[in-house]
């Protein structure tokens, strides 16, 4: 079996490693929200979260794509059995 030592290099480079990923994903944001405030005046926001009775959804616009992630099923489920425990404790 071999004897793995505790390095701070590795620690430091993860960290770095993490800092310019996020810096990299952070700069793509910033630069698509310029892009779409001076380019296109009616522009549809980046990030619209809908919680209503009919759709539960988040839709993120990014580099010209929509993304939308659905959360009806999960909210039918955890309504369902919230609403079955409040029946057995009420």
């Amino acid at each position: 079996m071999k004897n793995s030592k505790f390095s701070p290099k590795i620690i430091l480079y993860s960290i770095i490693t993490t800092y310019l990923i996020i810096s990299l994903i952070a700069g793509l944001v910033i630069a698509e929200k310029n892009t779409k405030s001076v380019g296109f005046p009616n522009s549809e926001p980046m990030f619209v979260f809908k919680n209503n009775n009919d759709e539960h959804f988040i839709k993120l616009m990014f580099l010209g794509n929509s993304y939308q992630i659905d959360f009806s099923n999960i909210h039918y489920y955890i309504d369902e059995v919230s609403s079955y425990v409040y029946n057995y404790f009420m």
